[in-house]
């Protein structure tokens, strides 16, 4: 299954992340978060969730910056991720 926001194709998972990421409105999403979204109970995950997790953030960036996305997935070390606006040149 595909969906697609803003011309962006995106798989189920990578929709569910995308998802989480958008209504957090800018705050921080950990792995964790993420990944209870992808693999709510009784959802047995895969062993390696966490790099699961990582791959499709990766995917999610490639598709938004081809797609000249005005948003992009920042990596808050240690914490998760947040989604943060591209400022626009005219705004600099």
């Amino acid at each position: 299954m595909t969906s697609a926001v803003n011309g962006v194709r995106f798989t189920e998972m990578e929709q569910i992340i995308f998802d989480a990421l958008e209504r957090a409105k800018g705050e921080i999403v950990s792995v964790q978060a993420l990944h209870e979204a992808m693999y709510p109970p009784p959802y047995d995950a895969p062993q390696n969730w966490r790099s699961v997790v990582k791959v499709l953030v990766c995917r999610i960036r490639d598709k938004l910056d081809d797609a000249a996305y005005d948003r992009l997935i920042v990596t808050e070390w240690g914490r998760g991720y947040r989604m943060q606006m591209i400022k626009s040149e005219e705004a600099a």
